[in-house]
């Protein structure tokens, strides 16, 4: 039977079809995925690193990797701080321009008082350049906090704006103080000797059969937090005349107390008053060791009726 050449010229067969139609479909999606996101350039980005990572704009999670979570740090007036460096890059053939006035990088929202810049970006950030940022962290208050870096730029005359989540989480290690027998806060660096208060250990004799003992409260005054004694000493021109009677238990919750027991018994001959310094040292970062200073008076044993000098 002859075959219609007009007709089988126009026939493409099935498998062609498929073909074509995948061709089709695959370059549709090639298009799609080459399309440019906010804030980059075909030929180049504008992008924020931290600790070499880059910082995805907008969808951002706080984390250690990046330096954007801060960690923990001391809260309060007696606290201490966490810095971060951050890179800006811009890889694309145009000159970056920032805010043209201080500051460049700015803290939106939230607890922005904790945080503060440091050092800030140049108002033009060249084409295929860097430059970076520093951001400290200091918390106010015992407890998570939150704020947003905002850098609004203009890139090839359009407004974009870089915005990133950080947190830090401002913790309490404790405030130590030291109250004498008599309920009485004895200072930092104390030179009051009393033995209604304890820092007066009265007389005692040199031969080894008495000795005299004075109980200290070592107090947490935090509003939270718990307060760890790592070390407690006896030191100074006369320290092998005291010890450490009991050793306070560590740690010490917020708005509680343990005691802390020192005994004077004067080595054998010696005599006349004894001094010596007590050191207490714990995580209240700001005071340690926490220090105050002591007496006890050694007598001989002829002498132990003899009453005591009224110091």
């Amino acid at each position: 039977m002859p075959v219609d050449a007009s007709c089988s010229s126009n026939r493409i067969s099935l498998p062609a079809r498929l073909y074509a139609l995948m061709c089709i479909c695959g370059a549709m999606f090639f298009l799609a995925g080459c399309e440019v996101s906010p804030g980059e350039e075909e030929n180049g980005t504008f992008a924020i690193y931290g600790n070499g990572h880059r910082i995805d704009s907008s969808h951002h999670n706080p984390n250690t990797t990046d330096g954007t979570d801060f960690g923990e740090a001391l809260a309060g007036d007696d606290g201490d701080s966490v810095v971060r460096t951050f890179v800006a890059r811009n890889t694309t053939p145009y000159d970056i321009a920032f805010a043209a006035a201080s500051p460049r990088v700015r803290l939106a929202g939230g607890d922005e008082d904790d945080f503060a810049i440091v050092q800030d970006l140049p108002d033009i950030l060249p084409a295929n350049s860097e430059a970076s940022f520093r951001v400290v962290f200091a918390p106010i208050l015992v407890e998570e906090r939150t704020t947003v870096i905002s850098i609004p730029y203009l890139l090839n005359q359009v407004e974009e704006e870089f915005t990133a989540q950080i947190l830090g989480t401002g913790i309490s290690r404790g405030r130590l103080q030291v109250a004498g027998e008599d309920g009485a806060t004895i200072s930092h660096n104390s030179t009051i000797f009393s033995q209604e208060r304890g820092t007066d250990f009265g007389a005692v004799v040199n031969d080894g059969s008495e000795m005299s003992v004075s109980t200290f409260a070592l107090h947490n005054t935090a509003e939270s937090g718990v307060l760890e004694i790592t070390d407690v000493r006896i030191t100074g021109e006369n320290a092998a005349d005291f010890k450490v009677f009991l050793q306070p238990d560590s740690p010490i919750a917020h708005g509680d107390h343990k005691p802390l027991s020192l005994q004077f018994s004067p080595e054998e001959g010696v005599t006349g008053q004894r001094f010596a310094r007590v050191e207490v040292r714990s995580s209240y970062a700001l005071i340690s060791p926490y220090m105050w200073f002591i007496r006890g008076t050694a007598i001989a044993p002829e002498d132990e009726e003899a009453p005591a000098a009224d110091f």
